[in-house]
């Protein structure tokens, strides 16, 4: 039984181990995930990728009321196609976001200031219903970029207004042949932003991973990260504590053994004792039969002779 312990212990002992490292490496993913989360929010914070006339809107957003935020706040992109939506909005991700007409004319004024720089608002209010133009049947079509991205309803007129002549194709042949044969007003971006439309195309290095869709992808991504971490963390030190309790117990365990086997031998090398005490009464006492039957022979000698 006490060497069942201490292989308990030691088994113990080893998913301990395994438990703190992996507990290690957690904390590391999330310490490198809250560095960069921490840089991202502070760069949102100081409204860094924007025009000044945007970010003086955003800096006095609690005084303008009806404000609501930029385009890139409002529309949840597919990491697979941030590069071609961000290539396809171009400034317009950038665009303030406004209630309704209302609220425009306090951004106005604030934007009329000597300081104000420039601007572009939108009045969601304003925003009506608008027949899309169809999107071609092809091999190679992904779909409408309007489609593609997610946001609350109030805000899928928007999105249609700004993606809802976007396709998005998975190259940049396909994107620049239909951009031949489809109707003016139509455009066509590949998966890696080059974006045609009939005679027009905006190519070059399309990837922007400091754009603002890219860094509210990233935001909520690693926000979400965050949050699996924190779970992760937690079920880890839950299983940490489980096997540091059964340490314990299989310590109690071990201990109870050691004092079991301590008894036993104490018991033992009492019974032991006892027996070598009655080993040498046993052999005094037939020291002293053989001494009486000597004796006695000697008597029975002396009789004889007499």
């Amino acid at each position: 039984e006490l060497a069942a312990c201490e292989d308990a212990i030691r088994a113990v002992e080893a998913r301990m181990h395994q438990a703190e490292a992996a507990l290690s490496l957690l904390r590391q993913d999330s310490a490198a995930a809250d560095s960069r989360l921490s840089t991202l929010l502070e760069l949102k914070a100081n409204f860094e990728g924007v025009s000044e006339g945007v970010k003086s809107l955003l800096a006095e957003r609690e005084l303008l009321a009806g404000l609501i935020g930029v385009v890139a706040d409002v529309l949840e992109v597919p990491p697979a196609y941030l590069d071609a939506l961000e290539a396809s909005l171009g400034e317009a991700a950038s665009f303030v976001l406004v209630e309704d007409r209302e609220a425009i004319e306090p951004s106005i004024e604030r934007l009329r200031r000597p300081e104000g720089g420039r601007a572009t608002l939108v009045d969601l209010s304003a925003l009506g219903a608008r027949t899309l133009p169809d999107v071609p049947a092809a091999s190679g079509v992904i779909g409408r970029a309007s489609d593609l991205v997610r946001c609350d309803e109030r805000f899928r007129k928007l999105a249609e207004r700004l993606l809802g002549s976007v396709v998005v194709v998975d190259s940049r042949e396909l994107a620049a042949r239909l951009a031949l044969d489809s109707p003016a007003g139509l455009r066509f971006v590949s998966i890696d932003g080059e974006v045609w439309e009939r005679g027009r195309v905006r190519a070059g290095t399309a990837r922007n991973a400091g754009g603002l869709l890219h860094r509210e992808t990233e935001i909520r991504e690693l926000t979400a990260r965050l949050a699996e971490l924190g779970l992760s963390v937690e079920g880890v030190q839950n299983q940490r504590d489980a096997e540091s309790e059964a340490r314990s117990r299989a310590i109690e365990q071990r201990d109870h053994a050691r004092w079991l086997v301590d008894e036993t031998r104490t018991a033992l090398e009492s019974q032991v004792r006892e027996l070598a005490g009655l080993e040498r009464e046993r052999t005094f006492a037939e020291n002293e039969a053989a001494e009486r039957v000597r004796e006695m022979d000697g008597i029975a000698l002396e009789i004889e002779t007499l």
